[in-house]
C-alpha cells in the first residue's frame, strides 16, 4: 500500500479503474430500471389473466397488435402511461401494475375492487391521476398514505366504504390539487393537516358520519380552492373567519351540518363565488352585509333560524338563478329588484314571516318555473304577469293573507275574497283555491284550461249555475261543494264519479235523481237541452253516444268491479303517500296518454300529494300469456324499483292483482323528446329547444345509458331507445324511460338471446336484427341515431332531402 502511494502513476490507475468500475455498475443498474414495450405487453396480459377476464375488451385477442392501440390503454413516447377502465367488473388491484414505471394516470373507478386500500400502489412512483371511486374499498385508509407518489395531484376514493379516521399524513401529498374521500364510512375525524395541502383547487369530504367537530381554521390556508363540500359531517361550532383566505371558492357547501352562529359577512364578498349551499343548520342573525358575490346562481340557506329582512343587494345578483330561503323566520317584504333578476327561475320562500305584496314584477322578466311562498303573510293581489313566460308549473300559496284579484293556483286557507278573475294561465294542471271568500259566478274561460286536470273550489261563495263547459274538460278530480250553486248540475257530471263534487249547494238539481238531488222542473230541463243542442250542434251527438258506450260498457263493469272488488298488493319503492284506490280510480280512459305493446299509460292526479300526478302502466293480464306477463311484471319491478339516477324515470311503486299488474313511475311534466322535436302542437307559442338545451338533453340521457349499463348489477340493456322514450320534466332535464327490453335482462357477460324482433324501425343497430343477441352495443348505435334526430330536427326514417340542416 505504502509502495502505490509512492507511485503517481499506479495511483491513477487505480482511480481510473474504480471510476469505469462505477461507471459500468450504473449502467447495468440503469438497464435493469430500463422496462421494455415487450415488457409492458407482459405485465397487460398478466393483469388480464390476474383480473379473471373481466375485462369487457379482451387484450389477448390483440396480442400482435401494438400495446398502445389496445382498448383502456394510453401511452406517451410509444411506452404506457395511463390505464383508464371503468366500470369493467375488475375485482382487484393487481401489484404487477406498477412495473408500468412510466404509469403516471390509473382509473379504475365504477368496478368492484374490493378490500383495503391497495399499498401496492406506492410503488407507481410516476403516479399523478388516481381513480378508485365507485369501487367497495373498506377498512381504514393506511397511516402512511403519504407514501403515494410525491407526485400525485389528483386523488379520488369517493364512494367506497372506508371508514375510521382520514391519516394525517395525507396532508404530505404536497402537491394535490384534487382531493375526493366523500360518500364514505369515515366515522372517526378528519386532519387539520388538509389545510397544509395549499395547492388544493377541489376538497370533497361530505357524506361521511365524523365524529363532530369544528372546521379547522387552517383550511383558511387553503388559498386556490375553487370547490369545498364539506355537507353532512356532523360539523360544530361557528365558520371560522380564517376561511376567509380561502377566496377563490366557487362552491362552497355546507349544508346539513350544526353549524351556529350568524352567516360570516365574509362570505358575502368571495367574488368568485356561484354557489352557496348552508341548508339544514343552526345558523341565525340577519343578513346585513353588502352582497359583493355577484356570480351567483345558487343561494341556499333554507331550513336554518335566520332572520330580518331580505337584502336589496339581493336585486343586484343578475346571475341568480335558485333563491333558497324557506324555513327561517326572515321578515319584512321581497325587495322589488328581486322579480328584475333575468334569469332567475325557481324562488322557495314558504315558512317565513314575510308580509306584504309579491313584486308587481315578478314573473316578466325570467322564465320562472317554481314559487312557493306558503305559510307567510302576504297580502294583495297576485302579479299579473307571474305566467306571462309560459314557463311557470308549480306554485304554492296556501296560508297568507292575499285578496282579490288572483289568478293562480293552490291557495288554500287565505281568506281569500273577491271575483274570480276571467285571465286564467292556460298552462295550468292543478286549481286549488279552496276555503276562502271568492264569489260570483265561475269565469266561461275556464274552458280554454286543455291541461287541468284538478279544480277544487270548495268552501266559497259561487253562486249561479254550473256553467255548461266544465263538463267537457279533462277533470280527474272535482270539488265544488260548500257553495251557493244553483241550476242544474251538467249532464256529463251526472255519475258515480262526481257524485262527492256538489255536495252543500242547495240550489243544484239533477235531470235523473242523481246524488239524491232534486229533479230539475220539465221547463228548466228543456231549456237546458235546447241551449246544449244549439251549443254543440252535431258535435253533442257523438257525445251523447260515447257517454251511452261509456254507460253501457264501463259504469257495469265497475259495479262488477264495485261488488267483486280484486285484492290489490302495492308495493312502495320511495317515500309515497297514496294508495290503490287513488291508483285505481284514475285509470279511466278519459286519463289515458298512451299505450305500447307491454300496456296502457295513464296520467293520474293524486289530490293533495307530494307527488301531483303520476304515470301509471296497466299491464293486462292474459290466460294464454300469464306466465311470461308475470316474468315481465316481475323483471320491471325488481331492476325498475331498485334503480336511483337522476336520468333515469321513477319507478314509485307497483300494484298487483290476480287480474292486471300496475306500474306508477314519476309523471314528466314536458312529455318526449320526440314531441319537441317533431310536434308542434306540443310547443304551443314556446321556441323550438335551443342548442344549449338540446346538448343539455343529450348529456342527461348519455348519463342515464352508462348508469344502467355500467353501474347497474346486471346491467341493463334498453334496446329501444329513440326520441319518444327520452322524457323531460319541468325543468328539461332528460330521464330514460320504458325500458322495453329490460325486461329480458342479460346476465352480466351472457347475452341472452329473444325469439322476437324488438326495438323500433329506423333504431335498431344492423347486427341486432340478425344476432338478436341482448347487450349495450345495441343501444350506443340507437343513441348515435337519436343525436343525429336531436341535431337535425328530422325523422329517424324520413330520408331524402337536400336542405341546409345548418339553418
Amino acid at each position: 500500500k505504502v509502495a502505490a502511494m509512492d507511485n503517481p502513476h499506479l495511483v491513477h490507475t487505480i482511480l481510473l479503474a474504480q471510476s469505469l468500475l462505477l461507471f459500468t455498475c450504473l449502467f447495468l443498474h440503469s438497464n435493469c430500471e430500463t422496462i421494455t414495450r415487450d415488457d409492458e405487453k407482459a405485465v397487460l396480459l398478466s393483469l388480464e389473466r390476474s383480473w379473471g377476464g373481466s375485462v369487457t375488451v379482451n387484450w389477448s385477442s390483440v396480442i400482435y397488435e401494438d400495446q398502445c392501440n389496445w382498448p383502456g390503454i394510453n401511452c406517451t413516447d410509444g411506452f404506457v402511461t395511463g390505464i383508464s377502465l371503468t366500470g369493467h367488473g375488475l375485482n382487484n388491484l393487481p401489484a404487477a401494475i406498477c412495473s408500468l414505471t412510466k404509469l403516471s394516470h390509473i382509473d379504475l373507478s365504477r368496478n368492484s375492487i374490493s378490500g383495503s386500500f391497495p399499498t401496492a400502489l406506492y410503488n407507481c412512483s410516476n403516479l399523478r391521476y388516481l381513480d378508485l371511486s365507485y369501487n367497495t374499498l373498506v377498512n381504514s385508509l393506511p397511516s402512511n398514505i403519504d407514501r403515494l407518489s410525491p407526485r400525485l395531484v389528483y386523488l379520488n376514493l369517493a364512494s367506497n366504504s372506508l371508514s375510521g379516521n382520514i391519516p394525517s399524513s395525507i396532508g404530505q401529498l404536497k402537491v394535490l390539487t384534487n382531493l375526493y374521500l366523500d360518500a364514505n364510512q369515515f366515522n372517526g375525524s378528519y386532519p387539520a393537516e388538509i389545510g397544509n395541502i395549499s395547492a388544493l383547487r377541489v376538497l370533497r369530504l361530505g357524506d361521511n358520519p365524523f365524529l363532530s367537530g369544528p372546521i379547522y381554521p387552517q383550511f383558511g390556508n387553503l388559498t386556490n380552492l375553487e370547490y369545498l363540500s364539506m355537507s353532512k359531517m356532523n360539523i360544530i361550532g361557528k365558520i371560522p373567519a380564517a376561511m376567509s383566505k380561502a377566496n377563490n371558492v366557487m362552491f362552497f357547501d355546507l349544508s346539513g351540518n350544526h353549524l351556529s352562529g350568524s352567516i360570516p359577512s365574509w362570505i358575502w364578498s368571495l367574488k368568485r363565488l356561484v354557489t352557496l349551499q348552508l341548508y339544514a343548520n343552526h345558523l341565525s342573525g340577519q343578513i346585513n352585509a353588502p352582497i359583493e358575490s355577484t356570480n351567483l346562481v345558487e343561494i341556499d340557506v333554507s331550513s336554518n333560524n335566520l332572520s330580518g329582512q331580505i337584502p336589496e343587494d339581493i336585486g343586484q345578483l343578475e346571475e341568480l338563478e335558485r333563491l333558497f330561503l324557506s324555513n327561517n323566520h326572515f321578515t319584512g317584504s321581497i325587495p322589488d329588484s328581486v322579480a328584475l333578476l333575468p334569469k332567475l327561475t325557481n324562488v322557495q320562500l314558504f315558512q317565513n314571516s314575510f308580509e306584504g305584496i309579491l313584486p308587481q314584477e315578478l314573473g316578466k322578466h325570467s322564465l320562472l318555473f317554481n314559487l312557493e311562498t306558503h305559510y307567510n303573510n302576504f297580502s294583495g293581489t297576485l302579479p299579473e304577469g307571474l305566467c306571462s313566460k309560459g314557463a311557470l308549473a308549480y306554485i304554492s300559496m296556501s296560508a297568507n293573507m292575499f285578496s282579490a284579484g288572483l289568478t293562480e293556483v293552490q291557495i288554500q286557507e287565505v281568506n281569500l275574497s273577491g271575483r274570480l278573475p276571467s285571465n286564467w294561465a292556460s298552462n295550468l294542471v292543478e286549481i286549488d283555491l279552496s276555503n276562502n271568500k271568492f264569489s260570483g259566478r265561475l269565469p266561461n274561460t275556464i274552458r280554454w284550461l286543455k291541461s287541468l286536470g284538478v279544480l277544487d273550489l270548495s268552501e266559497n261563495r259561487f253562486s249561479g249555475p254550473i256553467i255548461p263547459e266544465i263538463e267537457f274538460m279533462n277533470l280527474t278530480f272535482l270539488n265544488l261543494s260548500d257553495n251557493q250553486f244553483s241550476g242544474q248540475i251538467p249532464l256529463l257530471l251526472q255519475n258515480e264519479k262526481f257524485k262527492q263534487s256538489f255536495l252543500s249547494n242547495l240550489g243544484l238539481c239533477s235531470s235523473n235523481h242523481f246524488a239524491d238531488y232534486p229533479v230539475c222542473n220539465e221547463r228548466h230541463l228543456k231549456n237546458r237541452l235546447l241551449i246544449i243542442f244549439l251549443a254543440l250542434g252535431l258535435t253533442s251527438v257523438l257525445l251523447i253516444w260515447l257517454f251511452g258506450l261509456l254507460r253501457i260498457k264501463v259504469l257495469p263493469r265497475r259495479q262488477n268491479e264495485n261488488t267483486t272488488t280484486p285484492r290489490w298488493k302495492l308495493t312502495a319503492f320511495h317515500n309515497i303517500n297514496f294508495n290503490y284506490q287513488d291508483i285505481i280510480c284514475g285509470l279511466a280512459d278519459n286519463n289515458l296518454i298512451g299505450s305500447g305493446g307491454s300496456g296502457k299509460v295513464y296520467k293520474i292526479c293524486l289530490h293533495n300529494n307530494s307527488y301531483r300526478f303520476v304515470a301509471a302502466k296497466k299491464i293486462v293480464s292474459d290466460r294464454s300469456r300469464s306466465n311470461m306477463l308475470e316474468k315481465h311484471f316481475q323483471a320491471e319491478v325488481e331492476i325498475l324499483g331498485s334503480i336511483r339516477h337522476a336520468n333515469v324515470v321513477r319507478l314509485l311503486s307497483s300494484m298487483s292483482s290476480t287480474e292486471s299488474k300496475v306500474l306508477i313511475y314519476e309523471y314528466m311534466e314536458n312529455g318526449s323528446l320526440y314531441q319537441w322535436l317533431h310536434q308542434k302542437d306540443m310547443r304551443n307559442n314556446n321556441e323550438p329547444l335551443s342548442w344549449p338545451r338540446r346538448m343539455s338533453i343529450a348529456i342527461d340521457a348519455a348519463r342515464g345509458l352508462c348508469y344502467m349499463h355500467h353501474d347497474c348489477s346486471p346491467p341493463i340493456a334498453h334496446c329501444d331507445v329513440k326520441p319518444s322514450n327520452i322524457l323531460l320534466d319541468y325543468e328539461f332535464k332528460a330521464k330514460i324511460a320504458d325500458l322495453g327490453l329490460a325486461r329480458a335482462l342479460a346476465k352480466a357477460g351472457e347475452p341472452e338471446s329473444i325469439s322476437t324482433m324488438v326495438g323500433s324501425f329506423g333504431y335498431m343497430a344492423p347486427e341486432f336484427g340478425s344476432s338478436r343477441k341482448i347487450n349495450e352495443k345495441v343501444d350506443v348505435y340507437s343513441f348515435g341515431v337519436v343525436l343525429l334526430e336531436l341535431t337535425t330536427g328530422r325523422f329517424a326514417n324520413g330520408g331524402g332531402g337536400y336542405e341546409n340542416l345548418a339553418q
